[in-house]
């Protein structure tokens, strides 16, 4: 028996089948040794890798390891985008094209088209979970799933978000600097960071934590959307889906809220002001496993 295993600079998913069912687990829920020894007593023989794999090695003894490809002269970069795509067609099963936007440690973007084509979009950006988790982690809070439950918003708070307030946090908007309508999607836009975790804004209240995990949160999501506006500016023509994967995505739910706001209106700046479909596949950040384990 095999399984496929995403080798990433901060988490290892794993995807195999068993007893006709798809089997996921991740570093996110338990140790890297407990899974490895999971597998051992499963009959698992073999590790199809894409990623790195170094940290993997030592733990791996007694398995067969392979790195597949899809094209013999793929570097290291294009293969491991080759097994991504790969894993994402698998998941979504939709004949479209679309744009993936893997969202790990940093952040990728791959044009899709529905015949199994791809191209890096653009060239990436360093901003992902390893900025939202390391800077947590900076402030004293290591567990992730504290993190989401302190940023994520309830129903009621998320409401008044689409209805044009902004959730709280620190970041002073386009709308609050010139003090226009922030029911006006421009102007609910990120003008500068952290501003109101100055001490004349709090106006004597503490800091609330939820609230720096959210600007934290931000920092991504405007780096990616922003990105995303310059490509549709450039290419009009780029398809009007755009799919989240990625660990980081999955494990903290406010990212989703803001990314499912804001993603649509990429276009804005665009000569085909269309705006954009989103989707959140389950499972998402196990599309690099998944295109390792089909592909070995």
């Amino acid at each position: 028996m095999k399984v496929g295993v995403d080798c990433g600079s901060t988490l290892t998913k794993f995807y195999w089948r068993e007893g006709g069912e798809d089997r996921f687990t991740s570093t996110a829920d338990r140790s890297l040794p407990q899974i490895l020894e999971r597998l051992r007593r499963a009959g698992v023989v073999n590790l199809a890798i894409t990623g790195n794999g170094k940290h993997l090695l030592p733990h791996a003894i007694g398995f067969g390891l392979s790195w597949p490809k899809q094209h013999e002269a793929a570097d290291d970069v294009s293969r491991e985008l080759d097994l991504q795509v790969v894993g994402a067609r698998h998941l979504l099963g939709v004949p479209e094209d679309m744009i993936l936007v893997s969202v790990g440690s940093g952040t990728s973007y791959t044009l899709l088209r529905a015949e199994g084509q791809w191209e890096q979009l653009c060239i990436g950006n360093p901003l992902g979970g390893g900025h939202i988790y390391g800077l947590a982690c900076l402030l004293g809070e290591p567990d992730a799933k504290i993190i989401n439950r302190k940023s994520r918003l309830d129903d009621t708070t998320l409401r008044g978000v689409v209805a044009g307030k902004r959730p709280y946090d620190y970041d002073l908007s386009l709308g609050e600097l010139l003090g226009l309508d922030a029911t006006d999607l421009r102007y609910r836009f990120v003008a500068s960071h952290f501003t109101k975790a100055d001490p004349g804004y709090r106006q004597g209240k503490k800091l609330d934590r939820g609230a720096v995990y959210r600007t934290i949160m931000n920092e991504v999501v405007i780096a990616i959307v922003r990105d995303l506006m310059v490509q549709y500016t450039i290419r009009p023509d780029l398809p009007k889906l755009v799919v989240y994967l990625g660990s980081t995505v999955t494990r903290f739910e406010y990212l989703q809220q803001v990314f499912a706001l804001y993603t649509p209106f990429v276009t804005l700046e665009s000569a085909d002001q269309t705006p954009v479909e989103v989707t959140f596949p389950p499972r998402g950040e196990y599309a690099g496993a998944i295109g390792a384990y089909l592909s070995h």
